[in-house]
């Protein structure tokens, strides 16, 4: 399966809102995680930046979503949030050096265990239908399976130093816990990043909103 790349500006914000996305509200999610791994000292555990910068990315991901009706959900202890009348959901993941880079593949800093695996297997189910049935007129009594059956989406972060890259990217390969090959990654425009010194595009406070969670029996 060939990945298709989307980086000039017009394709990008065309495919995002397919998606149900502006690629500001996604520059959010990315300052957010941005903020939790530079909120951490040296006086935390190693493994904390990469946990509040995910922590965080997930936070803000759904929050976004509910603004848009979406609902919170849980996948094999995997977060999500899922626009359930397209068949889509997202989540993030701390990224490599190779996010947003054309000739690279980016990874999950983390390995990751068999709920990705199942994420991936899905994605190449639905994408190789013409015309996936969601079963959306089978209402509220389909739903727990149709949130196995939804298409998985990973906005990748790479922050080092002043450095950041995102893209959101669709897997359809892993292996050993590390996504290798993809369908689509959109890469967010690197113009969207100021110095981190600046935050005039910082996201303002999360609000609270009240979002039904769907909480599926792990498989």
């Amino acid at each position: 399966m060939q990945t298709q790349i989307i980086n000039s500006p017009v394709e990008v914000q065309s495919r995002l809102s397919e998606l149900g996305w502006e690629q500001i509200e996604l520059v959010e999610v990315v300052y957010a995680m941005v903020a939790g791994r530079n909120g951490c000292t040296a006086n935390d555990p190693v493994s904390a930046p990469g946990w509040m910068a995910w922590k965080e990315g997930v936070r803000r991901i759904r929050e976004i979503g509910a603004t848009k009706g979406w609902r919170r959900t849980e996948i094999d202890q995997v977060p999500w949030t899922i626009d359930v009348g397209s068949g889509v959901k997202f989540t993030v993941v701390n990224s490599n050096e190779a996010a947003g880079v054309k000739e690279q593949d980016p990874q999950n800093r983390n390995k990751r265990g068999a709920a990705a695996e199942r994420a991936v297997q899905t994605n190449v189910d639905q994408l190789s239908l013409a015309f996936p049935d969601m079963l959306l007129d089978q209402g509220e009594a389909a739903l727990p399976d149709r949130l196995l059956e939804t298409v998985s989406w990973y906005l990748f972060v790479f922050c080092e130093g002043d450095t950041i890259r995102a893209e959101l990217s669709c897997p359809v390969g892993i292996a050993g816990g590390f996504f290798t090959q993809f369908k689509e990654r959109i890469f967010l425009s690197p113009n969207m990043f100021t110095p981190l010194g600046d935050d005039s595009l910082a996201p303002d406070a999360a609000e609270e909103f009240d979002i039904l969670v769907e909480r599926l029996p792990q498989t």
